[in-house]
């Protein structure tokens, strides 16, 4: 019983300490696109005036731990719009909260002719 109790309280330090992140991502568009490079995706926080777009998909991520991580954060955004082949992420927003996480979240598009 003892045994059982404390690899329960060392799985839980673990989890604490490790910091989760995750993704989201929303209502993606079926078309399938080329995946582009994350260092040429855009990131803008309006989303009119851009010119013609057509909307890939809703992304997030988060992490539990995010104080000082929103450049980190915003990269990985980035990485997750190019594996759907996004020109840039527009309506860009950091969210965090006072317990130390948060995240950011962004629309993907694809610029049009």
């Amino acid at each position: 019983m003892r045994v059982a109790m404390f690899v329960t309280l060392i799985a839980m330090v673990m989890l604490t300490w490790s910091g989760c992140t995750g993704y989201g991502q929303y209502m993606v568009t079926s078309e399938k696109y080329s995946p582009t490079k994350a260092a040429d995706i855009h990131v803008y926080t309006v989303y009119k005036s851009l010119g013609r777009y057509e909307t890939l998909g809703y992304l997030s991520v988060y992490s539990s731990d995010a104080r000082d991580a929103g450049d980190e954060l915003k990269a990985r955004l980035r990485e997750s719009a190019a594996l759907i082949g996004a020109d840039a992420i527009v309506a860009f927003k950091l969210n965090q909260d006072s317990g130390g996480g948060g995240g950011v979240e962004g629309i993907a598009v694809k610029f049009t002719k």
